[in-house]
């Protein structure tokens, strides 16, 4: 009976010992190397956003341009340093969300052009303009699902170079990362 009792109990212990090792050793000297993902890209001081380096890999990509629709088309084509409107561009809530703009029903995006702003459902008609401040206001007159509003929408350009949208005064900012055309 003793013999029987250790028969089973030995391997049960083994197997404790070995998940339990493992728990407390993982990624110890296993070859796991450190992370190389590619940080954000970095404002200089007057707000324009520094150049990829030549190891950096550009992950928020948007669909190919025959699959956007003609505004994020046009707001991922813009030349921000041009026209010193940093804001305008095509923005998902994250890199993955990127590619989700114009496919499907995506509610985490925002696509700003000169005149205009489109989140989810609803499309607003702007005048944009070089920002005097960050963050800037723009007076936008909104329509969705049959209604117009006209509402101030502030917009705030990160030094990481992502945008901060504030929808109405007292809301909460939802934060984008900027999206770009696939090379």
């Amino acid at each position: 009976m003793r013999a029987a009792s250790f028969r089973i109990f030995m391997p049960v212990c083994l197997l404790a010992i070995s998940v339990f090792s493992s728990c407390t050793t993982a990624n110890v000297g296993d070859g796991v190397t450190a992370d190389t993902t590619p940080k954000p890209q970095a404002a200089s001081e007057n707000g324009e956003i520094a150049p990829l380096n030549e190891t950096d890999a550009v992950t928020a990509l948007l669909q190919p341009a025959a699959k956007l629709a003609p505004d994020t088309l046009e707001a991922a084509l813009h030349d921000t340093k041009a026209s010193k409107i940093s804001y305008i561009g095509a923005w998902a809530a994250d890199d993955a969300g990127c590619a989700k703009i114009d496919q499907a029903p995506y509610d985490g995006f925002a696509v700003i052009t000169i005149k205009s702003i489109r989140q989810f459902e609803e499309n607003c008609a702007i005048n944009a303009s070089p920002p005097s401040s960050n963050p800037v206001s723009v007076q936008a007159t909104c329509k969705a699902e049959g209604e117009t509003s006209s509402r101030q929408i502030s917009l705030l350009t990160t030094a990481i170079g992502g945008l901060q949208v504030i929808n109405k005064p007292g809301a909460k900012p939802v934060e984008y990362v900027r999206c770009e055309l696939p090379k």
